[in-house]
């Protein structure tokens, strides 16, 4: 459906909005009867007699418009930036008038504020990176790394994918505080601190569950590690899980295997089954029982093998 345009003084143009719509409609119209008051109040406070009038507006169903961070400058009024008429009215409060005004505020101040949430800070702070300004940070570093973390929590990885590299934050991956609080702790301040660890610094500074939380985050982004470890060896770490895994080849080792059917490989190599095409032939003519491997872990293993032969 395109954008329609509503007519205040025609009850006709609501009633014509589908009535799954009708609640967004309302709301849409709300939101803008409060910018008209809000620039109102702008115009009086500035000294302007012009009436601004009010008799349509203009409202798009199912769809946001995606406001470019192009074109702006220090002095763009709020009402110019986007954002909703119930933040701007408190941005007001806080005696922030324009983009400028922004960066005299930090994040926690922002977040803090009733009407403003993550997704309108990160917003203001995309225009005011655009603008060469950022938030002003607070006093404490401890507290402005929290400030940081907080935005990007709930923020799509996807919507961060291409955007950060070594020279990045720890803070723009989004972790759980618990894993970001590690972090701090062992003074991994950059996305390239973590991909520059050995696997054997993983396994000292942090537990399974963050393990396993960066290695999914890194390989989200597509940001691998700079040691370049296996599937096999991240999967020894906890740190890929096994359905994540590719089967190995057939002219793969028969240790590669061991995610799929655990420390029967020992027992296959020991009996010169050394390769995962070897194993499979052997299975296949029925010579599959070796010495350690037993009745029940053999038929575990044609049952993980048996759709691969």
């Amino acid at each position: 459906m395109s954008d329609r345009t509503i007519r205040i003084t025609k009850l006709d143009d609501f009633l014509q909005v589908p009535a799954e719509d009708l609640s967004k409609c309302l709301k849409a119209f709300r939101d803008k009867l409060e910018q008209i008051k809000l620039n109102r109040a702008d115009a009086q406070r500035l000294g302007k007699q012009t009436v601004i009038p009010f008799e349509s507006f203009n409202w798009m169903p199912h769809a946001v418009a995606d406001i470019p961070t192009s074109g702006f400058r220090p002095d763009t009024p709020l009402a110019e930036l986007g954002l909703r008429p119930s933040a701007v009215h408190h941005l007001r409060e806080m005696q922030i008038y324009c983009l400028e005004d922004c960066s005299e505020a930090s994040q926690s101040e922002l977040l803090r504020t009733p009407d403003i949430g993550r997704a309108t800070v990160l917003r203001i702070r995309e225009l005011l990176i655009s603008v060469g300004l950022d938030f002003r940070e607070s006093s404490h570093p401890v507290v402005a790394a929290y400030d940081r973390l907080r935005l990007f929590q709930k923020e799509p990885l996807v919507n961060r994918k291409g955007k950060i590299d070594d020279s990045s934050d720890v803070a723009e991956l989004g972790l759980r505080t618990s894993t970001f609080s590690l972090c701090l702790k062992h003074k991994l301040q950059t996305v390239g601190d973590l991909r520059a660890l050995s696997l054997r610094d993983y396994y000292i500074k942090f537990g399974s569950a963050s393990r396993l939380e960066i290695a999914t985050t890194l390989r989200a982004l597509e940001l691998p590690f700079h040691c370049n470890p296996s599937d096999l060896e991240l999967w020894r770490g906890g740190m890929l899980l096994r359905e994540e895994m590719t089967f190995p080849a057939d002219d793969a080792a028969v240790g590669q295997l061991r995610p799929w059917i655990g420390a029967c490989v020992e027992a296959f190599d020991a009996a010169g089954l050394t390769t995962v095409r070897a194993l499979k032939l052997a299975l296949k003519g029925g010579r599959g029982r070796v010495r350690g491997v037993g009745q029940s872990s053999l038929e575990r293993v044609l049952q993980v093998m048996r759709p691969m032969m």
